[in-house]
């Protein structure tokens, strides 16, 4: 039996914003891959800075308005730090690292505040709070993300795909189901993407 309307309407919606919380993650790895493994090769290293810098664009744009504007700042903000943290991690410079990784932080503090934003237009109680959203969502999403990037630099490539396994189920899940929950609009080109996947799947 089919769903009705409402229920796969709702459903459309949580699964558009982990598809969207996914690729973020997905190309973040993509990115770390890429950086370590194949370093030499600078054009796919920026082919997927590229994508990446577009996936956060496509978030804010989901989000639309002046806090869909200011969240796709601040996760450009996001994907730079990613940058200057594996670029420490290469050289093995641990004053240089411990500075990338408080620049992060602090992005990922901005980050949380236009989040809770957010969660105040939508009267989400438990992410109104700057704090709370740090605590709950972004923190952990920055340790797990530099937790496989330090594995995956270090030679130790199945504990890194073990750890990027974790960080895409808390996106996904954890991210992409408060975004869900608070309501944020669903742009038509993930809406479209998601139906295109559905009609492929086997």
């Amino acid at each position: 039996m089919n769903p009705s309307p409402a229920i796969e309407a709702e459903h459309s919606s949580a699964s558009s914003w982990q598809l969207m919380w996914a690729r973020h993650t997905s190309l973040t790895f993509a990115l770390v891959s890429e950086f370590f493994h194949e370093r030499g090769n600078a054009a796919v290293t920026d082919a997927i800075i590229d994508a990446l810098l577009l996936n956060q664009d496509d978030i804010g744009n989901a989000v639309g308005g002046v806090l869909g504007k200011e969240l796709s700042t601040r996760l450009r903000d996001y994907v730079t730090g990613v940058g200057a943290v594996l670029r420490a991690m290469t050289f093995n410079d641990s004053a240089a690292l411990e500075s990338a990784e408080l620049a992060w932080d602090r992005t990922g503090i901005d980050i949380s505040q236009t989040i809770a934003k957010m969660a105040q237009r939508g009267l989400v109680d438990d992410l109104r709070r700057q704090n709370s959203v740090f605590v709950l969502l972004i923190r952990p999403h920055l340790n797990k993300t530099a937790e496989y990037a330090a594995a995956y630099c270090a030679g130790e490539y199945a504990q890194a795909i073990a750890l990027y396994a974790h960080a895409l189920e808390h996106a996904v899940s954890v991210i992409g189901g408060a975004f869900e929950r608070i309501g944020a609009p669903i742009s038509d080109k993930y809406r479209q993407m998601l139906h295109d996947l559905r009609a492929n799947r086997p």
